[in-house]
């Protein structure tokens, strides 16, 4: 929902039913009363072809004008930074949104590729909230969903060309007006990164934590931040707590983000809050991390350790274009 355009709306009811009522009018009453006033009722073998054709151009015209004419690309993309502003991690969520059905090719280089399903995360959902199945039950089925469509040729698997992941290319036959999303993870990115200094916040944490009490510290922080990216939204992570410093919020819980918010800005803070720093329960009692994988909860993309208060995680969520991208830096107290 973050990455769909905003302006998709389909056709209201209200112009359906009237278009319907037209095209009966038009076939029935007008085609028996003005060709039987002239006595011409055998040309209706020619006016009813002629209006349905006339009403389907109509309906698709209006289609297109409801739904738009040109392909949608956006993401979202996660870039971890390092001294300098280097790029150690690139993760980008890429969705594309066709107005025709055609093969679309992505050219890829170093970097590594998952098609993320869509269909299995809706039936997943619908069957655990309905049905309270097991998660081996929930895969088994939803994999079956799969093969089901892949054989029905509703959607067709990812042709990849060239070298992974040296240099290849990804080729996939989109459907019309369906989203599908990748998942791209690479040690470099494409896009320029802001120059803004951000080493220096390690050394004034250093120096005294309670600098990140201090609302001129917080204030000086968001000024040199948004100066380079205007609007963007500034948090800082620790162990227990997130500074949301645009908002000048304080949460206690990163695993009950605040603010609650239908505007896809706030649900797109909502699951960075969520995502960046994962609870010390589970499997993450005994990790703080994970490797890189398709998985669609996102587990892989925390990178602040829960029980490590010698952690501090800075994150700069900006849009540029249609894109959101998320600067992410983790800064680390001693040596």
């Amino acid at each position: 929902t973050i990455l769909l355009p905003d302006d998709v709306r389909s056709i209201p009811l209200s112009v359906v039913v009237a278009i319907l009522a037209l095209f009966l009018t038009a076939i029935v009453p007008v085609d028996y009363y003005v060709l039987g006033h002239f006595n011409h009722r055998r040309f209706t073998w020619i006016l009813v072809p002629v209006v349905s054709l006339v009403f389907t151009g109509f309906t698709t015209w209006l289609g297109k004008a409801y739904l738009g004419s040109t392909d949608y690309r956006t993401s979202l993309e996660f870039v971890d930074l390092t001294t300098e502003n280097r790029v150690i991690r690139n993760s980008r969520f890429e969705m594309l949104f066709t107005a025709t059905q055609r093969e679309v090719a992505t050219e890829l280089k170093q970097s590594l590729y998952a098609d993320v399903s869509v269909q299995r995360t809706r039936e997943v959902d619908k069957w655990d909230s309905g049905r309270g199945m097991m998660t081996s039950d929930i895969a088994e089925e939803a994999e079956e969903t799969v093969d089901r469509t892949d054989q029905s040729g509703d959607v067709a698997s990812s042709e990849y060309q060239g070298t992974i992941p040296t240099l290849f290319t990804v080729r996939q036959l989109m459907r019309k007006w369906s989203p599908r999303v990748s998942r791209q993870t690479s040690l470099q990115t494409e896009r320029p990164i802001p120059q803004f200094d951000l080493d220096d916040i390690r050394t004034a944490w250093q120096q005294s934590s309670d600098v990140l009490e201090n609302p001129e510290w917080q204030q000086s922080l968001r000024e040199e931040i948004q100066t380079v990216l205007p609007e963007s939204t500034v948090l800082l992570f620790t162990q227990n707590r997130i500074l949301d410093l645009t908002r000048g919020a304080d949460q206690q819980n990163p695993d009950e983000p605040s603010g609650l918010s239908d505007t896809k800005h706030q649900k797109l803070v909502n699951l960075v809050c969520k995502v960046c720093a994962r609870p010390a329960v589970g499997y993450f009692s005994i990790a703080s991390q994970i490797s890189p994988n398709g998985a669609g909860d996102f587990e892989d993309l925390s990178i602040l350790d829960p029980n490590d208060a010698g952690q501090l995680l800075l994150v700069i969520v900006a849009r540029q274009g249609n894109d959101y991208v998320v600067f992410r830096r983790v800064y680390h107290k001693g040596s």
